[in-house]
């Protein structure tokens, strides 16, 4: 077996910034629902739930790619770096399954059909259930948090790692980026 490559591989590159892009789309359609007239709100619902099942299928995708292709090695750094790089790439992956798993919920507590594009009817696990749709919310919508949140840190510590750091971490996930100079 070959060692990993000292970049990621194209697929997994394209399916993080295209699952990033989902995820800041849906997650600005599920602010901004409210905003929306109200006889376009049901379209609007629909196209943040199918943007779910899309990182929801990414994610599948992702995951295989990476037992099959593996990743970089890992660049020097500090233990309490490496480490909170582990955890917080876990945990997005987590959020990543959980927040559109919720939401999956959320609309079934609903007792609302979630379609797969508009083309297969996903089958109900959850009956509908008023007195649920509250809590499920609240739980889908402190995901969606969270994991804005944890990009948001993912994102920024790549950008410290390139502009103060000056090393490879982003330049793995961008290689057309150049690395940076030294001081």
């Amino acid at each position: 077996m070959p060692p990993p490559p000292a970049v990621h591989d194209a697929l997994l590159r394209r399916v993080h910034w295209t699952v990033a892009t989902l995820i800041v789309v849906g997650f600005a359609l599920g602010l901004a629902q409210d905003a929306f007239p109200r006889a376009m709100r049901d379209g609007v619902l629909r196209i943040h739930e199918w943007l779910g099942l899309l990182v929801l299928l990414l994610l599948a995708l992702r995951l295989a790619r990476r037992a099959q292709v593996g990743v970089p090695p890992e660049i020097a750094m500090p233990r309490w770096q490496r480490m909170a790089a582990r955890a917080s790439h876990v945990g997005l992956y987590v959020l990543m399954a959980a927040m559109p798993l919720a939401g999956l919920v959320d609309s079934w507590v609903r007792g609302r059909t979630v379609s797969l594009f508009g083309i297969v009817a996903l089958p109900s696990l959850v009956g509908a259930d008023r007195g649920l749709v509250r809590t499920v919310n609240r739980v889908h919508e402190l995901l969606a948090w969270a994991l804005i949140a944890l990009a948001a840190v993912h994102a920024a510590a790549a950008l410290y790692h390139h502009h103060v750091l000056r090393d490879d971490v982003l330049v793995r996930m961008l290689p057309r980026l150049r690395r940076p100079r030294a001081r």
